[in-house]
This record gives structure tokens, sequence and C-alpha cells, in this order.
């Protein structure tokens, strides 16, 4: 159980450094698990830490008392970069990968359920978690599509990206429910930063490969798309389209890829004719 705290530690000193022994007061009403422990957060300018004492009486919590920072007692959610007190992606990153390799369904819940925290730090680093899930095995992060779509119409652009990654990852599996919405998707597509445009396309690409009406709304959006994004852009894009691409299809984008050869750096022409290779095979 967290408690908040608005009391004071009294360690001896305030520096990073290992915290060995503490003295704390628990406020009057703190309500304290059958376990006896309780979970109090410390965070300084300089240092973080989460520290586990046993509590044993309102009387007693006036001693001194060991912390245990024991791994076993760490919630999920305290895995994250933020809870790490690291700026970099990597703790989300190794979270994702143990999770997926645990199978840890009820580890993947309490992250998603902390996509509403009211932290932004916090709900950030719970949505790339899951999308990184996403990348590695989509069916364990398919189940929070609803949460996904949700937070696809956030204020917070972290959010709005992320959010059209999770969903790019999940769009064959959930199709019909991502579809249902896809007039906000493209209203959101439309004024995106880079990366959402380049997710949105993605998105766009298997949402058209699962059903051929699908294909007939979202199709034409993609090759717009080709049409007029910048010209170091088409390489990536028509990659991103590749699955919604087949044998009906495929001189349209062809069409284009040839129309727009002369606007290409050399990089960008032979990427381009690699994946025009790609198509002609479809």
């Amino acid at each position: 159980m967290s408690i908040g705290w608005n009391g004071e530690f009294n360690s001896g000193y305030h520096l990073p450094g290992e915290l060995t022994l503490i003295t704390v007061a628990v406020p009057a009403g703190t309500k304290i698990p059958e376990d006896g422990s309780v979970k109090i957060i410390y965070r300084s300018t300089y240092n973080y830490a989460i520290i586990y004492l046993e509590v044993l009486t309102q009387m007693q919590s006036n001693q001194i008392l060991k912390p245990g920072m024991k791994d076993e007692k760490m919630s999920t959610l305290e895995k994250i970069s933020f809870f790490q007190n690291n700026r970099s992606e990597v703790p989300n990153q190794e979270l994702a990968r143990e999770l997926v390799k645990e199978k840890d369904t009820a580890g993947i819940k309490e992250i998603a359920e902390n996509l509403a925290n009211p932290n932004p730090n916090v709900s950030s680093d719970c949505l790339k978690v899951l999308y990184e899930i996403g990348y590695i095995e989509p069916i364990l992060v398919a189940p929070y599509v609803r949460e996904f779509l949700t937070l696809i119409k956030s204020k917070n652009n972290r959010m709005v990206w992320g959010s059209m990654i999770a969903l790019a990852t999940i769009a064959r599996l959930r199709p019909e429910e991502i579809m249902a919405e896809i007039e906000t998707l493209r209203k959101i597509f439309e004024k995106g930063t880079v990366i959402t445009v380049l997710w949105s396309i993605r998105l766009f690409a298997s949402l058209a490969a699962a059903r051929p009406d699908f294909s007939k709304v979202l199709f034409p959006v993609m090759l717009q798309t080709l049409e007029t994004c910048i010209p170091r852009d088409v390489p990536t894009h028509v990659e991103s389209m590749l699955p919604a691409i087949n044998s009906d299809n495929r001189q349209l984008v062809l069409d284009i890829l040839l129309a727009r050869q002369a606007e290409f750096t050399s990089s960008h022409l032979a990427r381009c004719k690699r994946v025009i290779k790609k198509i002609q095979a479809i």
C-alpha cells in the first residue's frame, strides 16, 4: 500500500547514497496492511528511492527502522523509467520484453490501468511500455484497444502519437473496432506531427489489408499522401503501404512513384526502386 507523505525523513543527509537507517513518523490514521509493510516513496532533487519499511505499531513508528529495498516487492509500475529515475527509455523497453517473456497479463494490466495516471510522466512511460509490447507480441495489448482510442484524443501530443503507434501494432487483430473510429483517426492524421502521420499510414495500411471495404475508404487517403508528401517521405510511406497493395491497386502506386522520381535524391531513388521491385512482384 502506498501512502502520501508530508513529513520529513531524518536520514542524516540529503545527498545521494545508500540509505541504511532512517527515522520516520507515520501520520495518524494511516492504514497499515495486514503484512505490516508500508511503502513510502522518497524523492529529492538528487536521488530517488522506493523504501520499504516494516511498521510495527503506531506507538513504535518513531523508532529507527531499517529499510529493505527488495526487488521482489517491486510492482510492475515501479519498473518504468520514471520510477527508476532514468530519463532514457531503456527501463521501459526492458520491462516490455520482460512482460512479453513472462506472458505477464496481470503486469500488463497494471501498466494499462496507469495510462490514466494523473502524472504525465507515468502515463507516458506506460504507453511506451505497451506499444513496445505491441512491436513484439501485439496480442498481449490488443485488449486495450479502447484505451488507445481514448488516448488518441488527448491534448498531449506524446500520448497522441504513442497511441497511434499502439493502434498500428494491433490493427490486424482489432480492425473493426479501430475502423469504427476512422473519422476521428483521419482528423488526427490530417493535422498530425511527422511521427503521427507516419504511423497513421501504417495503421491505415493494416486496416485496408483487413477488408476490401476498408481499403476502399483508406487506400485513396494513402495515395493522396504519397502524391503530396515531401520527397524524402515517399520511400517511408510506400514501404508502410505494402500490406495494403495488391494486384488490383499496385499500378496506382507505381504510377505515382514513377512520376515523382525526378524529385528524389540518389539514396531515396535507390530505396524507391527496391520497393518498386517488391510491388511489381505482387
